[in-house]
């Protein structure tokens, strides 16, 4: 496993930074949020490792909510 430093801001390939999004549900959509230049929309889950990237766009979603009130269905 590598170490990261996980202060710095995290970046593309290309030095882009990557959007981070703090999210209160544990399963999210993600179109990319371009519009007609985004992507397909996608439903990630969060948990229960309390992050995920998304892997068209790279934005990076954290759990900030509370994993015991369910996810609403």
């Amino acid at each position: 496993m590598l170490d990261r430093d996980t202060t710095a801001p995290r970046t593309t390939p290309a030095g882009t930074p990557i959007e981070v999004i703090e999210v209160a549900s544990p399963t999210v959509p993600c179109d990319g949020g371009g519009g007609a230049l985004g992507h397909p929309l996608v439903y990630l889950t969060v948990l229960p490792a309390g992050a995920v990237d998304c892997p068209y766009c790279g934005r990076h979603f954290v759990f900030k909510g509370d994993p015991s009130a369910g996810h609403g269905h």
